[in-house]
């Protein structure tokens, strides 16, 4: 019994590290979203837009191989990259600007590659 509550404890610790250690890592990674946008007054805000707007544009079924990339500065969104039709572009924006705290979405840098 005694080996098999060490083994227990042994793999507890193990994945308490491994996700103390990957919370770390997602918190990195999430600060690191606005270091590259000057200027923003509201960088946990634009942080957590910029996240939502990627994780729901992932979900979006019938996007091909749309290749966007999604910034936030200050609740404005820009999108930028390629997609295969203008009716993906659409539901690109719409599902950027459904986003609480969203201002404006700049497509400004995203282009149709298709029809």
């Amino acid at each position: 019994m005694k080996a098999s509550n060490t083994s227990r404890t042994s793999r507890s610790a193990a994945f308490g590290l491994a996700l103390a250690l990957g919370m770390a890592t997602l918190a990195t990674g999430c600060a690191s979203v606005d270091q590259g946008v000057a200027g923003s007054t509201e960088p946990a805000q634009d942080t957590w837009i910029t996240t939502k707007v990627k994780t729901n544009l992932a979900t979006l079924k019938d996007m091909g191989s749309s290749d966007i990339s999604v910034e936030t500065n200050n609740g404005v969104v820009t999108l930028s990259g390629h997609v295969e039709s203008a009716a993906q572009r659409g539901r690109a924006v719409s599902t950027a600007r459904n986003i609480e705290g969203v201002k404006d979405v700049d497509t400004s840098m995203l282009s149709v590659t298709g029809q």
